[in-house]
């Protein structure tokens, strides 16, 4: 025992207290860890080397990729998704071409105009007398005795004339009359092309046809009468109107 006291040393001690903790430490990883319990995470970088590499690894990782496998089922339609959200909108397009004219309509229907108007001033007519003045065929007017005071122009062209209307703005007695008659001559009153008569009433109506020729003067020619005995008629107003179109042709 004095032998082996006197050949200890510092230096033996170390020495073999660092064997026994080398041998010691390897055995303890070698069966105190678990099973694949080291990864990525403990090794030290380039700790792991081909050397190190099993000859089944390194033959995994140098072989060829092998052939394409059979292509699999198509798999079920998925559930149809949300719709999404409305996209903002997009700008205006370029403006497009102008298309092609239309074809041309039908003629409409042939239209009408209305002449209207009011006679004053009319005569009064004594007893078993008579009185007549002229007008003008639209507008307000006073009556006169000569047709140049108060005829107007047709236009030139032909035109139908209808629906004459005369209404007084008092009632004319069963003994007296008002007649309301339209002309268009240069100068005379052979016919007239439509009149109507006021008796016990205050209006009367005419239907035409008449034609008026073109570009001719025409105006209105009113008589007033009374019968005998029957006394004084006195006329207010007469309103009158009536219509015109182109005539046929």
């Amino acid at each position: 025992m004095k032998n082996l006291r006197s050949r200890l040393t510092y230096a033996n001690v170390m020495s073999s207290v660092a064997v026994f903790v080398a041998l010691g430490g390897g055995a303890y990883a070698a069966t105190a860890l678990p099973r694949n319990s080291v990864g990525s995470t403990q090794l030290r970088k380039a700790a792991v080397t081909p050397a190190k590499l099993s000859k089944a690894t390194k033959t995994y990782i140098t072989s060829k990729a092998g052939k394409t496998g059979a292509r699999g089922a198509t798999g079920a339609v998925g559930a149809t998704g949300a719709v999404g959200a409305t996209g903002l909108k997009g700008d205006s397009g370029p403006k497009g071409e102008p298309g092609a004219q239309g074809l041309t309509g039908l003629d409409g229907a042939t239209g009408s105009a209305l002449l209207t108007g009011r006679l004053t001033s009319l005569p009064a007519a004594g007893s078993g007398s008579a009185a007549y003045r002229r007008g003008a065929v639209t507008g307000t007017t006073a009556v006169a005795i000569s047709p140049s005071d108060v005829s107007t122009l047709s236009p030139d062209r032909a035109l139908t004339v209808r629906h004459l209307a005369v209404r007084m703005t008092n009632a004319i007695p069963a003994t007296g009359h008002v007649e309301v008659l339209l002309y268009a001559s240069e100068t005379t009153e052979i016919a007239p092309l439509i009149s109507c008569t006021i008796t016990n009433g205050r209006s009367c109506t005419a239907d035409g046809p008449a034609t008026i020729p073109p570009a001719t003067p025409i105006w209105l020619r009113v008589n007033v009468g009374s019968d005998l005995g029957g006394g004084t008629l006195t006329p207010g107003d007469a309103l009158f109107g009536l219509s015109l179109e182109p005539a046929a042709g």
